[in-house]
This record gives structure tokens, C-alpha cells and sequence, in this order.
């Protein structure tokens, strides 16, 4: 199980060093991949975000605009409840335990 975790941990760190380097507007792939951090803290299986978490997360809203987030909003959403089983409630403390601003996937401009 240690092995695993580990495993994901460098895999999710790598691709948070990768999407640093690029100041595009991120996929909702690449968008995953930098929150991938924030998994157990979603699902209830940590007391607090990880510090790689809210890294992640921060380049997310660095990189993007709140337009950008409304066309990728669905597919984000989709796959973290569907792949990830998250507790809604963490989708939205993270924001505020990592002093990021909260994204409103729900807004007039999601259909």
C-alpha cells in the first residue's frame, strides 16, 4: 500500500512540476493531474490537504482564467465524482484551507 501511494505521490508531483512550466491554459486532463494531491483530502481519507495539494492548486488558478474554467467546469466535475467518489463538501473547503479562490462551476455560464 506504501509503495503505491509513494508511487502516485511522485507521479502527481511530476506532473505539477510539468504543468508549472507551462503558462497555457490548462486541459481538464492536466487540471486532474495537478489536483491529484488533493484526492485523499476529497475523499475523506485525510484530515487536511497535502501540501502538494494546494501547490496543485495553485497553479490551476494561476494558469487560468474563471472563462477557461466554465468551458472545462463539466468535465472536471464529471470525473472527480464519478472516478474519485469525492465528498462535495471538501470540493469546496479546499478552496478556502488553501487560500485559493473558489471556482463556481455552477454559474450562469455552465450549461
Amino acid at each position: 500500500m506504501e509503495k503505491k501511494v509513494t508511487g502516485w505521490f511522485g507521479l502527481a508531483l511530476g506532473l505539477v512540476i510539468m504543468i508549472q512550466m507551462s503558462a497555457a491554459q490548462m486541459t481538464c486532463e492536466e487540471v486532474l493531474a495537478a489536483e491529484l494531491p488533493c484526492k485523499p483530502y476529497l475523499t475523506r481519507q485525510a484530515i487536511d490537504p497535502a501540501p502538494a495539494c494546494c501547490d496543485g492548486l495553485h497553479t490551476v488558478y494561476k494558469n487560468n482564467t474563471e472563462a477557461h474554467f466554465q468551458k472545462i467546469c463539466r468535465c472536471i466535475l464529471d470525473r472527480k465524482y464519478r472516478d474519485w467518489g469525492i465528498d462535495p463538501v471538501r470540493e469546496i473547503q479546499v478552496a478556502g484551507q488553501c487560500r485559493v479562490a473558489e471556482l463556481d462551476c455552477f454559474g450562469d455560464q455552465n450549461p
